[in-house]
């Protein structure tokens, strides 16, 4: 069941890179560009068009929330679009890469210039398939007119680890939620810009850790043990959501009111590498 977030406003913050100096505590663990067999043909858009193309803020705010670790988009199949048109406009190759892999940008790393190099791709989802092969198409289309090749690693990474605190969880089990799924309203305080409200009304800790790695662009690690669907509301003040310190912070106590730890930490985070991927796309 998706967990349904509700912010008044967010302060934009861009998908954090990878150092080159990250060690890697595993390799190539498997090929991505064959992820499929070879007995039949991968999802492929019926039609498509790749350009270069220049940053553009069009559908930046929809795309940031799959781009940065939300559950959302990421359950509804893909979007931006209408029916089965899907357009991708300005996006990174990077941004690219994350959407086509269904992860978060922070995930893919490779030569710096693919955090520059954008495109424009509009393209046609086949008659008869729906939205939610969108990105297995996307990566079809990548490796066939960008010569995409990757593969997966772990690296051990600066993240934030989210466990029980002493004295045990202060969590609230959810009601059992019916079709349609759950129903979010704004709370707090209207007047605080930058601010950050959420009523998440059926949230396991896998999904309340994709929430944190959003707000904090940075990756978490369930080490709660727990597996119920609880309620949970967090309210951040503007003035916190504007800086990376007080922001970590505040989230922090956030998660004290449930009887939730959440610390720095080194975690071993799966990773795409990008291999190969050519800044100029083969012909229409």
């Amino acid at each position: 069941m998706p967990c349904n977030l509700t912010a008044d406003s967010a302060v934009a913050t861009p998908g954090l890179g990878v150092s080159a100096g990250l060690v890697a505590v595993a390799i190539c663990l498997s090929p991505v560009h064959g992820a499929y067999a070879q007995d039949f043909d991968p999802p492929a858009f019926e039609v498509a068009s790749v350009k270069p193309s220049a940053p553009t803020d069009r559908l930046q705010n929809e795309l940031s929330e799959f781009m940065t670790g939300s559950r959302n988009l990421r359950a509804k199949g893909f979007g931006p679009g209408d029916g089965q048109r899907v357009e991708l406009h300005g996006l990174s190759a990077a941004e690219l890469a994350a959407v086509a892999y269904r992860i978060p940008r922070r995930e893919v790393v490779g030569p710096s210039w693919i955090s520059d190099v954008r495109f424009q791709i509009d393209a046609l989802i086949p008659a008869g398939q729906t939205r939610d092969k969108a990105p297995e198409m996307l990566l079809t289309l990548l490796q066939e007119r960008l010569a995409l090749k990757a593969h997966h690693e772990v690296r051990r990474m600066s993240g934030y680890i989210l466990s029980v605190a002493e004295g045990g969880p202060k969590l609230k089990e959810a009601a059992e939620v019916t079709s349609p799924p759950d129903v979010t309203a704004p709370i707090g305080p209207r007047g605080d810009p930058g601010s950050r409200n959420e009523r998440m009304r059926h949230c396991d800790m896998s999904q309340l850790v994709d929430d944190l790695a959003q707000n904090l662009q940075a990756p978490v690690e369930d080490r709660t043990g727990l597996k119920g669907f609880y309620e949970i509301v967090i309210h951040i003040a503007g003035s916190d959501m504007r800086d990376e310190a007080a922001r970590a912070g505040a989230f922090q106590e956030a998660m004290k009111v449930y009887g939730l730890r959440l610390a720095s930490g080194k975690i071993d985070i799966p990773i795409i590498v990008i291999d190969n991927l050519s800044k100029t796309p083969t012909p229409n």
